[in-house]
C-alpha cells in the first residue's frame, strides 16, 4: 500500500519536496523513453523505460563510461619503481664490471673486493624489489 504524505516518516514538507522531485524525474524518464523508442522506431516498451530509468535514477543523467583502451608504452605497463630499479640494477652491474675488469690501479683505489660486495648487495636488493613490484602489479591487474 503506498504511503501518503501524512503517513510519511519524513514529515509533510520533506515528503512534498520528495514528491515534487520525483515528479520532475518522472517527466525526464518519460521523455527519454520516448526518445529511445523514436530512435528504435518502436512504441515505448519496457526496455526503453529501463534504459531511461538507468540514466535518470538520481534526477540527473549519469554519463556512461566508455571502455578504456589497454595501456600502451613502457610506463603504462610497468610501475615507475620497477623501471627505476631496473636502471639502478644496470648501473650497479656496470660499476661491478668496472671494478673487476678495470686496471690494477682502479682496483686498488676502490678498496678491492669491498666495493664489489657493496655493488652486489645493492643490485640484489634492487632486483628483488623490482621483481616484487612487477609481480604484485601483474596479479592486481588480473583480478
Amino acid at each position: 500500500m503506498p504511503t501518503t504524505v501524512s503517513e510519511s516518516p519524513l514529515g509533510q514538507n520533506l515528503a512534498q519536496s520528495l514528491d515534487d522531485h520525483l515528479q520532475r524525474v518522472r517527466g525526464k524518464i518519460v521523455q527519454r523513453s520516448s526518445e529511445l523508442a523514436s530512435a528504435d522506431k518502436e512504441p515505448i516498451g519496457l526496455s526503453h523505460l529501463a534504459r531511461a530509468l538507468e540514466q535518470f535514477a538520481p534526477g540527473r543523467e549519469i554519463p556512461t563510461v566508455a571502455a578504456s583502451e589497454p595501456p600502451t608504452g613502457l610506463i603504462a605497463r610497468f610501475p615507475p619503481l620497477a623501471i627505476l630499479s631496473s636502471i639502478l640494477a644496470v648501473a650497479f652491474a656496470a660499476l661491478g664490471l668496472w671494478a673487476t675488469l678495470g686496471s690494477a690501479e682502479v682496483k686498488a683505489n676502490l678498496g678491492g673486493q669491498g666495493f664489489l660486495d657493496i655493488a652486489k648487495i645493492f643490485a640484489g636488493a634492487i632486483v628483488g624489489s623490482a621483481t616484487a613490484t612487477v609481480t604484485s602489479s601483474l596479479t592486481r591487474g588480473k583480478s
